[in-house]
């Protein structure tokens, strides 16, 4: 697994593993900024990286201004 994804995994298990493992609730908040000389698609967002990340279990707050 590369790229973000793969590096999501590692924090997953470097951080989140063993905190979890002490019985500790754990949130991990990442933050991307995508900037553009043109408009991103509104489907990219919703329907490709959104829907992406809900079929990871991850649940995103996308702002999209």
């Amino acid at each position: 697994m590369g790229g973000v994804l793969g590096r999501y995994g590692n924090i997953y298990g470097e951080v989140n593993k063993p905190l979890a493992n002490e019985g500790a609730d754990t949130v991990i908040d990442v933050n991307v900024v995508a900037k553009s000389d043109g408009a991103i698609r509104e489907n990219v967002v919703e329907l490709g990286i959104k829907e992406s990340l809900s079929q990871c279990g991850i649940d995103a707050d996308i702002d999209t201004r």
